[in-house]
């Protein structure tokens, strides 16, 4: 072995030590800060030792996953990894995402839904679709409106990038076959799958982006003025005016515009593209109609929910999140999703809006569509109570120590809002004198 090779192999073999000593030095030394990582983790507190622990082996299982989880250096080598897999051999390590064609980022929910391997079949389509028949119908008796949005996909918005894997559509989905129930049967809708792939032929800007999974800030925009004019329509109101202001264009991405990027986790950005981004706000006028307002939702919902939607477009605001989570204009409500609380909330409500990508609709519409049956077929449920006959309602139960007492119990057993409660139970006796 010659002199060369030698100190090859030695500056080879310090260098793998000091790879393997870095971690430690950082520890001590703090020279490099953690990068930040996209996505859920299980999070690991620093045990505390104490005899019974230390020898029943449970301080050492506890540390060793808080260790493995507080690893100095982690995020280093965790991005190095995805780098080398993503850039060498074109994987993802990221749950449910595929590298298309041209390095288009896809999830494969939508590929399915896409393709139709995920189609729930015809009787199933048209047992969803006559639910929410009944409920526009039993709604409408009541002066309140039903509105269904199918939301795109990324998988039917770029086609031609999807992966070859995934080329071969099946003769039906999910999106289509919905689409024609709900038209033949004339339930109130939006069809944004079908809008959005006519748009792409002439928007100036980018309705998605190539690394993310959800419409980019300036498709919703255009998807939020739809939903809110179709809402008047039904309504026969006019809402407070969305005033469109400027049109930023970036080379580069806010909001969820590449969302399946972060989730790669990697060490070095994918190349950028220009996106556009569109600041609005509405009109400041107390003397329109402002609806109240439920919106049962995927997360297509979430980008339009955390940063656009306020008291001056709407009275009262209630999101739930696949049916499973609350969220008002400005919170997450700790209250129990049941029959009771929708029945409250639909009692005030003048429009339902029921959104779903593409992706989600072998699901949708989230179980909503029996617990408003349900409600809708109470006895008098169909009857409207003025809120000075709900609240002399209210007034009397509080009036009644034994009476009000059982409602604050019954509202920590639902660990529901005492005055949600309260409405709750008012409400059901005077639906049931």
């Amino acid at each position: 072995m010659n002199k060369l090779n030698k100190t090859a192999i030695k500056f080879f073999l310090i260098a793998i030590l000091v790879l393997l000593l870095l971690p430690m030095i950082n520890y001590q030394l703090k020279f490099a800060n953690e990068l930040s990582l996209h996505g859920s983790e299980t999070q690991f507190r620093q045990p505390i030792r104490s005899f019974k622990s230390y020898f029943t082996g449970q301080y050492q299982d506890s540390f060793a996953n808080y260790f493995s989880a507080n690893l100095p250096l982690r995020s280093y080598a965790i991005k190095t990894h995805n780098q080398i897999l993503y850039s060498a051999f074109k994987y993802t390590n990221a749950s449910q995402v595929v590298i298309g064609k041209e390095s288009y980022l896809y999830e494969t929910p939508y590929l399915n839904a896409f393709t139709g391997l995920n189609y729930i079949g015809d009787s199933a389509i048209n047992e969803r679709m006559l639910k929410l028949q009944k409920i526009q119908l039993a709604l409408a008796k009541i002066n309140k409106k039903l509105l269904v949005v199918f939301a795109p996909g990324k998988a039917s918005f770029f086609p031609a990038t999807i992966p070859n894997d995934y080329q071969q559509i099946i003769n039906k989905n999910n999106h289509d076959e919905f689409v024609k129930a709900y038209q033949k049967n004339q339930i109130n809708h939006i069809d944004f799958v079908s809008y959005f792939n006519k748009l792409k032929q002439t928007t100036p800007y980018p309705l998605y982006g190539k690394y993310g999974i959800h419409w980019s800030q300036y498709g919703m925009n255009i998807a939020l003025d739809s939903m809110l004019h179709k809402m008047e329509l039904a309504t026969n109101q006019k809402f407070p005016s969305k005033l469109n202001l400027e049109t930023a264009v970036i080379n580069g991405y806010r909001f969820t515009d590449n969302d399946v990027e972060l989730a790669l986790n990697l060490l070095v950005d994918l190349p950028k593209e220009n996106m556009a981004y569109r600041s609005f706000q509405f009109e400041k006028n107390n003397k329109k109609y402002k609806p109240n307002i439920i919106v049962v939702a995927d997360s297509y919902w979430w980008l339009a929910h955390n940063n656009y939607i306020s008291k001056e477009i709407f009275k009262e605001y209630h999101f739930l999140y696949y049916n499973k989570s609350i969220y008002d204009f400005d919170q997450q409500l700790p209250l129990t999703l049941n029959d009771d609380l929708i029945a409250d909330y639909l009692n005030r409500a003048d429009v339902i809006v029921l959104l779903a990508t593409e992706a989600n609709l072998n699901w949708f519409p989230y179980g909503i569509d029996d617990q408003l049956l349900n409600i809708l077929s109470r006895p008098k449920q169909n009857q409207l109570f003025s809120e000075e006959a709900i609240q002399l309602k209210i007034n009397e139960i509080k009036l009644d120590v034994k009476w009000f007492q059982a409602v604050r119990e019954k509202a920590i057993v639902n660990r529901a809002d005492l005055i949600q409660q309260l409405r709750a139970d008012a409400i059901w006796v005077l639906q049931h004198p």
